[in-house]
């Protein structure tokens, strides 16, 4: 009797150890785990799908073919209205930070957009999708303004070109408006710029080394 008791013993511990035991997942340690602690590597993780190099690449060069006379007010359509990769906010912000960079904004706009959703590769795509098609366009373009440059009508279609550029860009930045926090201290940087870049024609890094630090200011000061 006690051997045989002894044995049912170590059977049954036995089988809690082999219990105990974890079953490993396939494809290693850690595969079970999902995706936590791994990198993103660009890939929303809010919900919202990834956009693909190639995507960004068309995308951007159809803006800038549509984008005759400035690309900014096109560019807002294309990613706030139409496509929806940016809300008004987040337009706004990367605005804010692409004008203070040297170079076009919309350069630094689409590298910024590109890189966040696919990595290196769509910030490259996305800056060849700006750059590839205008500079194309301008070297036709420069050859037929050699040509046709003494034309009036010629002339005169640019002129209207510009004046609907100087249109889209109002619209646009009323649209950009909208995201402003409807505040005090907000609207009184906004007040600033313009009286000094627009009506004083004070230097824009002037303008930027005074009203930065009073913009991080008041951001401060923001009740949370």
């Amino acid at each position: 009797m006690p051997d045989s008791n002894a044995g049912a013993a170590g059977d049954a511990t036995d089988e809690t150890a082999v219990a105990n035991q974890a079953p490993t997942p396939a494809g290693g340690p850690g595969a079970g785990r999902g995706n936590a602690g791994k990198p993103t590597h660009g890939k929303p993780t809010d919900g919202k799908p990834t956009i693909g190099p190639l995507q960004l690449f068309i995308s951007f060069s159809l803006l800038t073919i549509s984008g005759f006379g400035g690309v900014l007010p096109f560019a807002y359509r294309m990613l706030v209205e139409k496509r929806q990769w940016l809300d008004k906010t987040e337009f706004a912000e990367l605005f804010a930070i692409a004008q203070m960079m040297p170079g076009p904004p919309i350069l630094h706009i689409a590298q910024i957009v590109g890189h966040r959703d696919s990595g290196w590769r769509g910030g490259a795509a996305a800056v060849l999708g700006i750059i590839t098609v205008p500079t194309l366009l301008m070297m036709v373009l420069g050859l037929a303004y050699h040509q046709l440059g003494d034309i009036a009508a010629f002339r005169k279609a640019l002129s209207g070109m510009s004046a609907a550029a100087v249109a889209l860009i109002i619209v646009m930045g009323i649209k950009m408006a909208v995201a402003v926090p409807r505040r005090v201290r907000p609207w009184l940087v906004v007040v600033l710029a313009f009286v000094l870049l627009g009506l004083a024609h004070v230097s824009f890094f002037i303008v930027m080394a005074l009203l930065l630090p009073l913009s991080f200011w008041f951001a401060w000061k923001e009740p949370r």
